[in-house]
This record gives C-alpha cells, structure tokens and sequence, in this order.
C-alpha cells in the first residue's frame, strides 16, 4: 500500500511545529508533505522533513483554513494520515490507515464529545434541521482517510460548512462542522481508540499512547505502566498522580483540598516547565489553561481564571482583594501589606503564570509592573523573591563598583550549571542570579542584570521570544554550556519520580524520547543561531565536569579584552567546589542503561553538527 502523511498550517511557529511533529513520524513508512502559506514555504522545504511542500494562498488564517484539505491533496494515495502540527506519533498507526483503506475514514472521539454541547454549537445544528441530541464530536486533529467518491464527498462538505457558514457566524473550529458534517450526509467512520488520538485533557490513556496530541510534547515516561488498568491521566503535558481508591463507609474521605501548601506552587511550576517544549514555542494558550491544568487549584466556575479576570477584580474590589484570591488559588502565604505591595505582588505572580504558560510578552509585561528585581535561586512567593533581590543587588552593586562585568550562561538542562556559575561566582565574588521565567529572559530583569557585577544562569532556548530581548539589549557575549544530549536525557529520566526503578526497554524508551524531543532541539536552534550577533562561547560539559577550572578560563579569556584583569586567569587550574547533584554523573554514564538498537538509534536522531561541536562517538 502506498500511503502519505499531511500537515497543514500557516505562520512560521506552526511550521516549525510541523517539522517537528514530521520528525517524529519518521519512523512510519509513508510519503510527508506540508500544506503552508507561500511565506513559510522555504523554511519548510530546508527543513528536510517532509517529501514535498505544498505552498498555498491562505483565506482564513484560524483552523477553518484545515477544511480546505480536499482541494490539495497530492493523489496517487492508496490512504492518508492527516495530522494536526501538535501531534506527536508515539507508536505503531497501521490500524488507522488500515481501517481507512476499508471504511474509507477512521478518527477518534474528541474528549468534549458532545456535539450539541460543544460550545453552544447545539443552537446552530437544531437551525440547520439535526436535533442535537449528544451526538458524537471527532476530533479533527488526527484524520486517516482514502480518498474514495464518498469521501470527497465529504470532505467537500466539511470544507463547504466551514467556509459559508463559520465566518457568518463567527465559528474558528472546523471540527464541529466535520462531525455535523458526517450526521447530515449519514457517513459512518470507523471510530478509533483515543490512544490513536489522545489530548492529555485528564482523560485516562489505556495501553500505549499511539499518538500524541497535545501543544505539550509527551513526558519521558508517557507509556510506561506495569498493567492497562487503570489507566494513566495526563493533564498539559504532566503525568497525574493515580485516583486514589474509593473510600470505605468506616473511613469518610476528607474534603477535597482547595489549595497547595506553602512552597509547593514552585514546585509544581517547575514540574510544568520541565514538560514544556525545549525550543520555548508559544502554545498559543492563556494563563486560563494553565490554571486548569492542576486540578488541585480548586477553580470553580465562579472563579477568576485569567489575567484579566484578576486585573478585572483589582479595578472592581482593589489590588488587595485580587492579589488575595490568586494567592489563595495558588497556596501561598502572605503578610498583611498596604495596597500598593499587593499591585506589585499581583503583577509578579501573574508573571510567574504567564512565563509558564507560554505567554512570554504577558509575562514581561507584568514583571515590568511588579517592579522586581532578579534574585537568586527559583521561583518564590513575591515576599521572598523581594528580600532576596535586595541581598542580591548589593552584591551586584559591589561588583559594578569593582568594574566586573555581567556574565549571561546559558545552560542546557542536566548540564550541572549551577555548580559551574557558583563556583565561578566564588571565585570572583559575585552573586548568581536568575533572570528568567519558564524559560524566557524577563527583559526588565535582564536590564539590571547587565548594567554589569553579576552571573546569570538560567536554562533558555534560541526563541525568537529570546533572541529579541537579547539583540534589543545590545547584548555581546553569551556562553552556551551543553553536553551530550544522550548523556542530559540518561539524567533526566533517571532524576524523574520513579526514574531509578525505570530498567530495561522502558528505561532507553524514555531516554531515547527525551533525546529527541527535548534535548537535541534545543542544542540543534542554538547552534543554528551561532553565526548570530551575540559572541557564543560554547562550555562543554565533559570538560567542566573533569576539570571545572577550564570552563572559568574559557569565560575570562572571551572577556579579557573588556576586562584586563581576567588576564590572570589564563593559566588558572584550581576552581572552587560548589557540589550539586547533578554534577556527581559523568557523560558516559547513559550506556550502562541503554542497548545496542538503542543507542544506534540514538546516533542516527544526533546531526551531524551537534555530534561534531561535542566530538560525540556512537
């Protein structure tokens, strides 16, 4: 059977999302080709990724633009797997091209499945003469089909819909009107199991995940179970823990908690960060998705759920009553303040919420109002992220006064950065600090930051996000501190819950996914961008890591010609220890865990580009 794979999107950051979404599809045998606008085209085609790209004139520009998949379709195809930008295939999708060889269309059930229910969309089907009566929504992102008559049909039908009826009554989704589309014309799909086309929206995952879709790449550990049931919950990206058991008559279960405990809201948005997308791409979500992601924040549908909503409160009831409801949503504790204090400790937390959800310019924005400064050390309540950036700022202030400049790392994750900055920042007696959020530089920290006397150490990808704030600012040097992408994804895993009981083949299945889909993408854009206007200086890990005095020299050397004094580093041998525990593994320890295939595997997904810049062996 001959049989093709399609992507199609618009804009440069669907593109780049298709390419990946492509990569990780290459091990289905099937001809790829992207649909795009002609300005995204070239990108597309230098990618490599797909058979042929198809550039086309946009009408839309929002996701009714899908519908007009019929009108180009390459032909020859005995079926086709279209596939949303944000889907990720995990496993074995034969079933579905099969399926759709015999019925002729083979899609899942979307987790809102209720078609009349579907954002009001009931209203419209009893006008367009269906009563809506919980028919069945499919999820439009995942789509294998053969081209046959009554599929054209169809598929024209669904592109019909979309195209009369979404703008006049301002519809953006085109899934509705491929479901409606299926009742009105009586056409009956071969319907898949979510594991052929799963959200991560909370529901359960029975089995292997086939394909993944969601704007959050799947965890390391997204198919490992010991048994199929009960199943696993994924909710934006984040494994969930597994319900608890029902509760016996003896022993009635406690209400449900509304709130985190103190420190754990830091803890859970680290864990939410480490989900997200090496490359930092925006998801296109709001900080409301984000707040429903962790079910233990007790939202209700009275509650405010968004920036705005907040800022909406703080114009209504003051900056104390809207600070006060979003620090109880969250769970942290704060002291009596005046108004002014909780304006500032609004806008920080909002901040934090956004850096995490992929809104970077929100993020900037309410950083900018929050009035901070950076601090050392990760995300903290607003009270203790004051108090630690004034001890910080004297420390900087010292340095300017000392002339030392300010030195922005750079670190792949699992990189031990941190012992490498600390002990770099004992050795010239300046503080560490942090002047990112969820991965993007928050600009007006990076102001202060680079008026100079001061280490930045923060984990950020080549986003254009990034990049700009940096070339807006002028900045010069940067030193990029990586390490074999095999060797952070062996840490990772192996440091996730669970990571050290992880053997065999679920152990080099979760290294190998976190390779390819975190690690190498984030190495493979900075090493794109290193003919750039910004001085990179790259750190490799293997050479810190037995001698860390080589990274200090390496550091002075690059500024010596704007710092004299770094001069007498050059031959420095002897740097101060700063331990953590990352830096206690060495970059060969990933091979006791993983097999031959596996590491053959690993080797092929490697460019030729990182392999050489790290002088990599297979």
């Amino acid at each position: 059977m001959k049989r093709a794979i399609i992507w199609f999107c618009w804009g440069e950051a669907y593109t780049a999302a298709a390419v990946e979404s492509a990569r990780s599809a290459a091990s289905v045998t099937a001809d790829r080709f992207l649909i795009v606008d002609r300005p995204s085209a070239a990108a597309a085609a230098a990618s490599g990724s797909f058979t042929d790209v198809i550039a086309i004139d946009t009408v839309f520009r929002n996701n009714l633009e899908k519908s007009r998949l019929v009108d180009f379709v390459p032909p020859g195809y005995d079926s086709y797997l279209y596939l949303d930008t944000d889907a990720w295939v995990l496993g074995d999708v034969s079933l579905g091209f099969e399926s759709a060889e015999r019925f002729g269309i083979a899609v899942a059930p979307d987790p809102n499945y209720d078609l009349g229910a579907f954002f009001g969309f009931g209203e419209l089907m009893a006008e367009l003469g269906i009563e809506p009566r919980a028919q069945m929504v499919f999820n439009a992102g995942v789509i294998f089909f053969s081209l046959t008559a009554a599929v054209r049909n169809l598929l024209e039908a669904w592109r019909d819909l979309c195209a009369t009826i979404g703008p006049e009554r301002g519809y953006t989704s085109d899934q509705v009107f491929l479901s409606f589309a299926l009742e009105r014309l009586g056409f009956r799909p071969y319907v898949l199991s979510p594991s052929y086309n799963y959200r991560g929206f909370g529901e359960h995952a029975v089995g292997s995940i086939r394909i993944w879709h969601s704007h959050h790449p799947p965890p390391p550990d997204v198919n490992a179970f010991d048994s199929a049931w009960p199943g696993r919950r994924f909710m934006h990206g984040a494994r969930l823990p597994r319900d608890p058991p029902p509760p016996s008559a003896a022993a009635p279960s406690p209400a449900p908690a509304t709130r985190l405990p103190q420190g754990m809201f830091r803890l859970k948005l680290a864990a939410y960060a480490d989900a997200t997308t090496s490359t930092g791409e925006r998801s296109g979500g709001r900080v409301s998705r984000l707040l429903a992601t962790f079910p233990f924040l007790g939202k209700s549908t009275a509650d405010p759920s968004s920036p705005a909503d907040y800022l909406a409160l703080a114009e209504r009831d003051g900056s104390r009553a809207a600070n006060a409801a979003l620090v109880e949503r969250i769970g942290l504790e704060l002291r009596d303040h005046g108004g002014g204090y909780f304006a500032e400790a609004l806008h920080y937390h909002l901040g934090l919420l956004c850096g995490y959800e992929h809104d970077p310019e929100g993020m900037a924005d309410h950083i900018q109002r929050s009035r901070t400064m950076p601090a050392a050390g990760d995300d903290a309540p607003f009270s203790d992220h004051v108090n630690l950036s004034h001890v910080v700022r004297t420390r900087q202030l010292q340095g300017i006064e000392r002339g030392l400049p300010a030195i922005l790392v750079c670190s792949m994750q699992y990189a031990a950065s941190a012992a490498f900055c600390q002990s770099l920042g004992r050795l010239l007696d300046l503080p560490v600090l942090r002047v990112g959020i969820g991965g993007y530089l928050v600009p007006t920290w990076l102001d202060m930051f680079s008026e100079g006397g001061a280490i930045a150490e923060d984990c950020f990808a080549a986003s254009d996000f990034n990049l700009g704030v940096l070339a807006a600012r002028g900045a010069r040097d940067l030193f990029v501190l990586i390490r074999d992408p095999r060797a952070a994804a062996h840490a990772m895993v192996r440091g996730l819950p669970g990571g050290t009981a992880l053997s065999g083949q679920a152990l080099e299945s979760h290294i190998e996914r976190a390779c390819v889909d975190r690690f190498i993408p984030w190495l493979r854009d900075w090493i794109g961008y290193a003919d750039g206007a910004l001085a990179i200086t790259w750190l490799r890990h293997d050479r810190i890591f037995t001698d860390r005095a080589h990274g200090i020299r390496r550091v002075t050397a690059a500024l010596a010609t704007r710092v004299p004094a770094f001069a007498r580093f050059a031959d420095y041998t002897v740097a101060p220890r700063f331990e953590t525990p990352f830096a206690v593994e060495d970059d060969h320890a990933w091979r006791r865990d993983v097999g031959a295939a596996a590491r053959v595997r690993l080797w092929a997904a490697c460019p030729p580009e990182i392999a050489a810049l790290l002088q990599l062996e297979p």
